[in-house]
């Protein structure tokens, strides 16, 4: 019972100078997350669009277009 007295002002107290630290992190984690996340499909695409362009040259070259 002690100690459910004791923790509401101290968790108030963290809360008031945590709470806004941990918005920031939140908000700067989604931020990155959701940056990484565009590139990594971006890249995605570049690297399928460049493999589908390899691909396609392999086969014009098999096919014998650029003899």
């Amino acid at each position: 019972m002690a100690q459910r007295r004791v923790s509401p002002p101290f968790l108030e107290v963290t809360n008031k100078r945590f709470v806004p630290l941990i918005n920031k992190c939140k908000k700067s984690f989604y931020f990155l997350f959701h940056f990484f996340f565009r590139v990594i499909q971006t890249g995605h695409r570049l690297i399928k669009f460049r493999s589908s362009n390899y691909m396609y040259c392999n086969t014009l070259l098999a096919n014998g277009k650029f003899k």
